[in-house]
């Protein structure tokens, strides 16, 4: 009955996700009731809908975060999944925002992580709802946060019912059901700037702290622009980096270092632009 129920709506489970994958949920600006942003408030209002639309109870939980439930009983299910994304990056052969299908895939930023899982949890949920009984409830947790600061689940957490049990279907399957612990380090080291040399701005596009970073850009004001430029380039070719060095005026030189963005669960894929400006810095 379950794989009956799934069959005969694919192609709507298939056009909602395209859906939600239209909506480029990259953590923005806060705004009054949207502490993530106008596309966040927006995947998550979609997704809290669609769940009213398949008969289910919903909340929005201050913007931070909602959830959609079924079912009668003392004991609590949850299904904690996300609809915020990371920046789409570089380097795709198709939209990142757009959910277009070939070679009977779904190409789009989220698709795996974490919005295809949660539309089929949501899904799945609706076809137990039709085609069987049961004595707990089941509540599908929608994060908006997940990919940074967990503010989301925080905000539940002070204000909600927790699970009495739950799992995370993030990614790819078999479910998620928890995950190893994981540092953000921040290093902080005074320095003593020569006069000769000063750093005087220093961009990195706010690189997410589990992506490998893919940009830094940084600003000197310089007494030796010529020096500095023809130091900067001999070190660029013997390294062979990425890095674009660019002459502003006579005293002040810009830098930006282009890199390869990955997952910090696999940093070997990617280069850090980072490091590398680091290294020419310190040269």
């Amino acid at each position: 009955m379950l794989d009956k129920y799934i069959d005969n709506h694919k192609e709507e489970i298939i056009s909602n996700l395209i859906n939600l994958i239209k909506i480029s949920s990259v953590e923005g600006n806060p705004l009054p009731g949207k502490p993530f942003g106008e596309n966040c408030n927006i995947a998550l209002e979609y997704m809290l809908d669609l769940g009213r639309k398949l008969g289910f109870k919903k909340k929005n939980i201050d913007g931070y975060c909602g959830y959609i439930e079924f079912g009668e009983g003392k004991e609590l299910l949850g299904l904690i999944g996300h609809l915020d994304v990371v920046p789409a990056g570089e380097g795709w052969n198709y939209p990142p925002f757009d959910g277009q299908i070939h070679d009977d895939k779904i190409y789009g930023r989220g698709t795996m992580d974490d919005k295809g899982p949660v539309i089929a949890s949501l899904y799945a949920m609706k076809a137990v709802l039709e085609t069987k009984k049961i004595n707990k409830r089941v509540r599908l947790i929608l994060g908006l946060n997940e990919e940074t600061n967990w503010k989301c689940i925080e905000r539940y957490k002070q204000t909600e019912e927790l699970p009495t049990i739950s799992f995370s279907p993030d990614g790819v399957f078999p479910c998620i059901y928890a995950e190893k612990g994981f540092l953000t380090l921040y290093l902080n080291e005074r320095i003593k700037q020569k006069e000769d040399i000063i750093i005087k701005e220093i961009n990195c596009e706010n690189n997410p702290v589990n992506i490998v970073p893919r940009y830094c850009k940084v600003k000197l004001k310089t007494q030796n622009t010529e020096d500095i430029i023809k130091k900067a380039q001999a070190f660029i070719k013997d390294r062979n980096y990425s890095i674009n060095v660019n002459k502003v005026d006579n005293d002040h030189v810009i830098l930006v270092s282009k890199g390869v963005s990955a997952h910090a669960a696999h940093p070997e894929l990617g280069k850090n632009a980072i490091s590398m400006m680091l290294e020419l810095l310190n040269e």
